[in-house]
């Protein structure tokens, strides 16, 4: 779901898109509300959570760090800050 979120952001900031652009800025909502809800969520992971699921989180996270979104990209700091920076201090 990340890797097609941003790949809508890219079509939207291309000057010669083949995509309607109507299309695309409405697809791009859709998946703007999906990403931060998957974000909130995993923003209230606990420390085992996040444990179990850091292969994919980590993934994801790394690909939406492109992202315009202001939203987006205060969830991934914060993300990054309470969890993610916390493992890489540990290693």
């Amino acid at each position: 779901m990340s890797h097609h979120f941003v790949a809508l952001e890219l079509v939207l900031q291309s000057k010669s898109a083949t995509e309607d652009k109507t299309f695309a800025i409405n697809k791009h909502r859709m998946y703007n509300n999906c990403v931060l809800q998957l974000l909130k969520a995993i923003a209230r992971f606990d420390e085992s959570e996040f444990k179990v699921n850091q292969a994919w989180v980590i993934s994801a996270l790394s690909q939406l760090i492109l992202c315009d979104d202001r939203n987006v990209r205060m969830y991934v700091s914060q993300i990054y800050n309470d969890h993610v920076n916390e493992l890489l201090l540990r290693k």
